[in-house]
């Protein structure tokens, strides 16, 4: 087989074996304030231990000073307990988790000390329970390291075979986790006229791996808040992969090399349920893009972006809502109404930026962006806003300024929630009710309102408001807290 054939066999076949191949260009650590994290417990595999492919250092639960967690650790001030281990998968982690949990047969298949690890189950979740953030990197070995071994062992069941199987046994024990196990396999096969059996079995194994990870993946996030349900947890997804250096990121024969197409293909496959569960549990989730490796692992350099990327994604100290984190679509909205005194919390801590936003809230945010005007002398209009009402002022001027008129100008209905029609109708009376000119071009225009067609027109030629990818604008949904800040973030950015 002709080299550049083979090299193309291993990459498509190994898929997601290449758990970490990537490139990078380290940015400066970003200039905030973060809260207080008295300990920080590192989860994971010999990624997010630290592992080293240029100088073997233990990386087996212990701290390791290049890692992204050491030097996020060291950033925030904290104590850093190491609870990561080369080889893990999800299926590592819920046996440390789970007193039930019966695992498959390559359970610590690449751990140095089997005993040690099994004794550490106590302190494991001891540990977990006590800390105030967790780093988490998880997924790589599911369909990783190991995978040469599982090929193996399906071959090992043709007893035509032995030979071979002896041969790569005894090879997969000498190159360790580190090195590419299946290409190393893929060239024993075709020495010793074993590749189409080996190719037989290797569809069988990838599945095995895949469905392990997709079975395992939300049942080990769902341990960790078991454990510790108010913890600050930071997921690290699977790195971009096929590059390793800088002068490769815009090459374009790289990127459109069948190995590296396939091998992202599977990482971002991988991540899919990483990103897809962070809203339902409330974990940050920080894609691990443009990190330098050696191979299979990030150089220092690529550790350290790595760190900063976390770092970037934690809330400031001074952003004082625990439900509301730097790498959400709406923090930078929320941040700017915040920080303007335009939107508060609906708590000292929380912001409940998923929660639909009431009349009196928005009218509120209006009244604050016209300078809280004063009342006093004012018609006081309507007959369920009382005097001591918190949101009282807003609602007075607004209806004094011609932005809301009421039910039969006799109710405000100041806690009922307000549609996406609604707010923009109130938003473009703020403005002034500008002229507008266009049509609306949304599948389901002739549901909005006719009160409220010219504020669309004007909202979305404005860039305040965007229709969703369906072409469709649902004039008629309520609209969340994060929307809001995002449209009045806008409207004052325009």
């Amino acid at each position: 087989m002709k080299k550049t054939a083979k090299k193309i066999i291993s990459v498509a076949l190994v898929l997601a074996v290449l758990a970490g191949i990537c490139l990078c260009s380290v940015s400066a650590a970003p200039d905030k304030t973060y809260r207080d994290y008295d300990k920080l417990v590192l989860l994971g595999d010999s990624v997010a231990a630290g592992y080293d492919e240029q100088e073997w250092v233990n990386t087996e639960f212990v701290r390791v000073d290049h890692s992204y967690a050491a030097i996020v650790a060291d950033t925030l001030g904290a104590e850093l307990v190491p609870l990561a281990c080369q080889g893990f998968r999800t299926i590592e982690m819920r046996y440390m988790f789970e007193d039930d949990f019966v695992p498959d047969e390559y359970l610590f298949h690449d751990t140095y000390d089997v005993e040690a690890t099994e004794a550490l189950k106590p302190e494991f979740r001891r540990q977990v329970a006590d800390a105030d953030l967790i780093t988490l990197g998880l997924g790589g070995n599911d369909v990783g390291t190991y995978l040469a071994w599982v090929v193996v062992d399906a071959m090992a069941q043709d007893g035509a075979l032995a030979p071979f199987i002896s041969a790569a046994r005894e090879m997969l024990e000498k190159i360790g986790f580190e090195d590419d196990g299946l290409t190393s396999l893929i060239d024993l096969a075709e020495t010793m006229d074993s590749l189409p059996a080996l190719l037989k079995a290797l569809p069988e194994a990838i599945s095995f791996g895949i469905s392990n990870y997709l079975k395992n993946w939300t049942i080990v996030i769902d341990d960790i808040y078991a454990l510790n349900p108010d913890v600050t947890l930071v997921v690290c997804g699977l790195f971009d992969t096929g590059y390793t250096s800088e002068d490769q990121l815009n090459d374009p024969e790289i990127q459109n090399e069948t190995g590296h197409k396939i091998s992202q293909a599977i990482v971002d496959a991988i991540n899919a349920p990483m990103k897809l569960n962070a809203d339902k549990y409330g974990y940050i989730f920080v894609e691990m893009t443009n990190v330098i490796c050696y191979g299979s692992h990030p150089t220092h350099e690529g550790y350290r972006h790595m760190a900063e990327l976390i770092l970037e994604a934690l809330p400031e100290a001074e952003f004082k809502y625990n439900d509301v984190f730097a790498n959400d679509w709406y923090y930078n909205s929320v941040k700017f109404v915040s920080d303007n005194g335009i939107m508060s919390g609906i708590s000292e801590n929380t912001f409940a930026p998923n929660s639909a936003t009431t009349r009196a809230q928005f009218i509120d945010a209006l009244y604050k962006m016209a300078g809280s005007p004063d009342v006093s002398g004012l018609k006081e209009p309507f007959l369920d806003v009382s005097s001591d009402f918190w949101a009282y002022d807003a609602v007075v001027w607004a209806y004094n300024s011609g932005i809301i008129k009421g039910l039969f100008n006799l109710f405000f209905m100041p806690d009922c929630t307000i549609s996406r029609a609604h707010l923009v109708t109130m938003l473009y009376r703020f403005a002034g009710s500008p002229a507008v000119s266009g049509s609306l071009k949304f599948y389901d225009k002739l549901l909005i309102p006719s009160y409220a067609k010219n504020a669309v027109i004007w909202a979305v030629n404005s860039g305040i408001v965007e229709g969703y990818s369906s072409g469709m604008f649902r004039p008629l949904k309520n609209i969340s807290r994060a929307e809001t800040a995002e449209i009045i973030a806008n409207y004052a950015a325009g």
